[in-house]
Parts: C-alpha cells; structure tokens; sequence
C-alpha cells in the first residue's frame, strides 16, 4: 500500500541524523547521535558577557566629524550590503570589490558577510577597513571577526589598540589579551586581566575561576582558587568540569591522592567529553588503581562506542592523552605505580602545560554554548582555544560543527580536512565531512570519502553502516544492502549496539521487495535490542499493512509509542493497528493523537479520515482526505485518496483476523 512505500521513503530521506530525530516510522538511521542540547539535572543560560557588551555603543564612523553612527549603519546594513555584496559574497569577490567600495559600503558587506558566517569575506573587508582611517571606528568589529575566521593572533594584536581608539575593552578582547599573555609566559599580566572579571556572571562566571587556578597554579597548588572552585559547584552544576580541571593541575604538581579524588568526581556524570575520561584512566592507570580504572575504562568504551578515540584503543593503540599514555589493551596492575621517573613528585606547571590547561577550558566553554545553540560564542571560545593549543584536535573538530551550524559548508568542510589522517579523531572528522557532503547532495563526494575511510580502517564497520544510509536515502537499495552486508561480514559476532546494521538492511530489503529476507534482519535486529522503539515499530507497520500477527503488531505499536509518546508517525501505527482489528472508535482517538503530534502528514491524516469514516463521520473524514491530498502525497497515495474521495470505501472490509501472506 501507499502508507508502506510512504514509511520507507521517509525512513531512507530521515537517515542522515540519528533515531532521537528520525521523522518517520521506519527509519535506516544507524548510529543514535546526542540531540543538540542534552539534558542536565540544572539547566543554565548560558548566555555569555562578551557578547552582550560586545555589541553594546559604538563610536561613529568619523567622530571627529560626527559622521554617521553605528546605530544607523546596523539598521540600514541588511538592505546596503546586498548593493555591495549582490546576493552572495566570497573572500574572493570581497577583495575585487575592495577598491572599489566607500568604507561605508565596506564595513556594510563585512557585517553582512559576518551574519552569513562567512568570516573569511568579512575579515577581507575588515583588513582593508583597519588599514584605513576609519580604523577606531571598526576595530571592535573587526576584532570579532578576525577570531570568528580564526585569525586570533590578529584580533590579539588588535585588541591591544582598543585603547587608544577609545573603544573599552570588552571580555572578548580581555580574553584575547590574556591568551596572548600566557602565550609569551607572562603569568602576571594575565592573572590581572581577570582581576576586573571577578564579578562577571554567565558563562564567564564560571570560566575565570578556573582560568586563574591554571594561572596561579603556576606557582604552585591553586588552594585559594580551588577553594572559589568548590564554592561554585556546591551549587550543584558543572561539577565535572570543575573537578576535571582541578585534577589536571593536581597531578602536574604530584599530589596524586587528591587528583585521584577529583577525578572520580568528574566522571560521575555520564555525558562527559573523551578526554577526560581518558586522562582519568591515564592517572588511575599510572598509580595502579585498578578498580578506578576499569570504571573509567567501561565509561569511556560505554558511552561512544564508536568514536574513533574509543576504537583506536580497542584496537590496541596507545593514545598520549592529556593525563599521560593510555592503552585499554594493557590492563593497569594493581598497586604498581607506572609513571615515569619524576611523576608523582611535584615537578608543578610550566608554561606550555598552562596554555593547554586554558585551551581546554576555553574548549569546554565553547562545547556548554555549542550544547545551548549560542554557535558564534561557541566559535569564539574554540578559536581561541586553537590559538593557544593548535594540535588540539577535538578543538577544530568542534570548529567544523559550528560552521556547520552557521551555514558555512565551506569552511566547515575544509577543517573536517584539516584534521590529520593519522589522529584517532581522523574517523569522527571523515564520517562528519561524508554526512555533510550528503546533506549538500554532493553525494558522490561522500560516497568516495566513505568507501575511503572504509578501506582506511578494515576493521570497523561505522563507514559502511553510513554508506548504506547514503545509498538508501538515494533509493539505491542493492548499494545499501552491500554495504550494509559488507560490514556485517567484518564482524565476528554482533553486539546489542549493532542492532541498525540488520535493521538498514532489513529496511533496504524490504524496499526492494524482498519481504521474507527483510522480516529476517528487522527479527534479528529486534533480538539485540528489543526495545528499540524503531524497529518494533518498523516491523509492526509492516505486519498491519500485510494484515499479518495483528494483535502482536498492536502490541509492538503500543511499546513503540510508550517509548517515544510524542513521535507521531509510531503513534499512527498503534492507531492504524486499531483500524485494522475494528476497532474503528480507539483508532480515531489514537489517530488524533498522532495528527496532533505530526501535523500535516498525508498518510496519517488519510488514516484518520479512514477511521472517521467507519465511525459514521463521513463528512468529516471527506474533509481530512482532502487535507491529505493538498499535503503533497506520493503518486499511489493520491490515486487511492482520489478513488475514496470519489466512490468512499464502504465496499473495502476491514481486515479483523489473522492470515498469513
């Protein structure tokens, strides 16, 4: 029926995301991936001081002169700079049309350039501006954008002129200033820059305090500033961010008991980056702490199983993370401490280990703006992290999801590519450059990354399960079954989180016609992961509209639905269950329900009009199958809803007991 080519369609066109976000009822997504914001016992704003006062009053164009305010200039920028600009800018366009622009007209492109995310464009024209004698006027701005592109050494070196200018400096430009500092090793001058930060709230509050443990803890261990530390987590938010960081710097000085301590603290919680798993299982590692370390060896391969940090390590790598070598192929020996000669003694901070401890925290409040949807702070914090620490390689990964974010594919493919092809983060940044490349119907582009990145590591299956999504979603359903079987064949046995493997490949068989061959994948599936909401709801759509095992089909729906309660297209196939065993009333108070959660759908809203029409409410139901024509159905679908519209279906009886097929 229409309704079954419609759940498969939807399913392969719903694959490049993963099962939290599926819009259909069967979907091939393989690989579950964390929603945009993940949940926390406390939720904080996070909405951070540098961009608030950042924006705040502006000097003219031409003091001197009073020329033309900034407030003027913002109100009028959108319209003005498409006369620049025309209807899409380049870096390069930017720097033929330099010449020929008023500053006025410049500084117009660069803000329109910046609010598209193309920073590169903007710091072409900012360049030109600050060269000029309109620079007092534009630094500020500039500043901005010259971090944003990741010219952070410019925007420091510029950041230091405000001044002078007669613009007061903003947290992004004190920031700027003290990553500058630590990176000539000037502890002092940076420790003063946070001094007028003390007070500050938001993001920032939470950041200085551990921004000045790092800087004094180059001197030795920070308790003054631990104890500002405690006092902020007793509150009961970021405690494993606070804990981690406390940790590090403990364990640069020797004091491994109270590091031990700290780092239990910080992987308590479970959504927790790699790295500070890692650098827990390196310090419990080194000390022989042999419990600790299996705990943080199981969180760490418990929680990304199929993150190229994790992979790598189970494949026998050994990883210098930040807390010292770690290798999950050698199990820590009890009570033997097997660190190098002068670990464990207090050997303290210097200053490259300082700037990586401020790069990390930079990057940590970059991943809390990302996880909230504030992309250009988020972009701001990571830049800087960069700046301080280039080889951090999760830092320019994070760069790429946040142009991605903002819509700049460009360059969020280009720092996908930047990322060395020998770092464990290589296999992250290659299924994100083929998911984006996807996404931008490139898709022959990410096919051949794919297959690359496939041949690159035999053994491992992520890049073929994603080829399979990618062949799917393109309705090449043989590809998809090759690759889905190829990397089945590269298993030795299956484990629960291999479950979407024989579930895109059951979809894909049965979008191909081959029912008996898909059933046996979607049972397969179902027995590694049987509450798996999406495949007990694939294969109990399938079972309804084949009018097979109805009541155990109703009660997969059912499970489904309990499962995911706001998902409408699962909600339709309990409902749809009862239409099918007659139970006309409960469908339509079911069927409601899935409309209200997906509104607009046309096989859900040709449902309800069915199930309308068996309980005597024909004008009605004539109403929801108009609705389902005008909402764009497939050719099938319209054809039937066409037919119903026209004849009814009193003659179509409903299908109330079991046959087999």
């Amino acid at each position: 029926m229409a309704g079954a080519m419609r759940v498969a369609d939807e399913a392969a066109a719903s694959t490049r995301g993963g099962p939290e976000c599926a819009r259909s009822r069967r979907t091939l997504r393989t690989s579950p991936r964390p929603p945009a914001t993940e949940r926390r016992p406390t939720t904080i704003w996070l909405v951070p001081p540098i961009f608030m006062v950042a924006y705040g009053k502006r000097p003219s164009l031409d003091e001197g002169a009073g020329g033309c305010s900034f407030v003027i200039i913002r109100v009028v920028a959108a319209i003005a700079a498409a006369v620049v600009l025309g209807t899409g800018g380049t870096a390069s366009a930017a720097g033929d049309q330099l010449e020929a622009a008023s500053p006025f007209g410049a500084y117009l492109a660069a803000q329109h350039a910046a609010k598209s995310g193309d920073y590169s464009t903007a710091s072409a024209y900012f360049r030109a501006l600050i060269g000029s004698d309109q620079k007092a006027a534009v630094i500020a701005d500039a500043i901005k954008a010259f971090v944003a592109s990741g010219e952070v050494a410019t925007a420091e070196k510029l950041s230091r002129e405000l001044d002078q200018s007669g613009t007061r400096p903003w947290g992004l430009a004190i920031f700027l200033r003290f990553a500058g500092d630590v990176l000539r090793n000037d502890m002092a001058s940076a420790e003063a820059l946070l001094d007028p930060m003390a007070t500050v709230g938001g993001l920032d509050g939470y950041l200085v305090p551990v921004l000045r443990a790092w800087i004094s803890g180059s001197r030795g261990p920070p308790s003054a500033a631990f104890e500002q530390i405690d006092r902020i987590a007793e509150r009961g938010v970021l405690i494993s961010f606070f804990n981690y960081h406390a940790a590090r710097i403990l364990d640069h000085w020797g004091q491994r008991e109270a590091a031990g301590q700290r780092y239990r603290a910080a992987i308590q919680e479970a959504a927790i980056p790699d790295r500070m798993a890692l650098a827990a299982l390196a310090h419990f590692s080194a000390t022989g702490q042999t419990d600790d370390a299996i705990r943080a060896r199981t969180s760490l391969a418990g929680r990304r199983p199929a993150s190229g940090t994790v992979l790598a390590l189970q494949e026998g790598a050994e990883l210098r993370s930040l807390g010292g070598p770690v290798n999950l192929a050698v199990p820590p020996a009890a009570g033997v401490d097997r660190s190098d000669g002068d670990q464990g003694q207090a050997k303290g901070l210097d200053q490259r280990d300082v700037a990586v401890g401020v790069a990390e925290t930079f990057f940590d409040g970059a991943r809390m703006l990302f996880s909230q949807q504030f992309y250009r702070g988020a972009l701001a914090y990571v830049q800087i992290a960069l700046y301080l620490e280039p080889d951090f390689l999760a830092a320019r990964l994070l760069v790429a999801q946040v142009q991605e974010q903002l819509g700049a594919n460009d360059s969020a493919l280009a720092s996908y590519r930047r990322v060395p092809s020998d770092a464990p983060e290589s296999w992250d940044a290659g299924l994100a450059l083929a998911g984006l490349l996807g996404r931008l119907s490139r898709v022959e582009e990410a096919r051949s990354e794919l297959q690359l990145l496939g041949e690159r590591f035999p053994g491992r299956v992520g890049a073929l399960s994603a080829l399979g999504q990618l062949m799917a979603t393109e309705k090449r359903y043989d590809q998809a079954i090759a690759a889905y079987s190829e990397a089945l064949d590269r298993l030795d046995w299956l484990e629960p989180h291999h479950w979407p493997l024989l579930y895109g490949r059951g979809a894909a068989f049965e979008r191909s016609g081959l029912w008996e061959r898909a059933e046996e994948d979607l049972q397969r599936a179902l027995e590694l992961s049987p509450d798996q909401p999406f495949i007990l709801n694939y294969l109990a759509y399938s079972w309804i509209e084949q009018g097979r095992r109805l009541e155990e089909a109703k009660a997969m729906a059912a499970l489904a639905a309990r499962l995911r309660p706001d998902n409408g297209f699962i909600i339709d196939s309990l409902g749809w269950a009862h239409y099918r065993l007659g139970d006309y009333e409960l469908a339509v108070e079911t069927l409601e329900r899935a409309m209200a959660a997906q509104p607009g759908d046309p096989v859900i809203t040709s449902h309800y009009g069915d199930a309308l029409w068996r309980t005597g409410r024909k004008l009605e139901a004539r109403m929801q199958w108009r609705n389902a024509l005008r909402a764009d159905p497939d050719p099938e679908l319209a054809a039937e809803i066409e037919w119903k519209l026209e004849h009814g279906f009193d003659e179509l009886p409903p299908v109330v007991e079991e046959h087999e097929i």
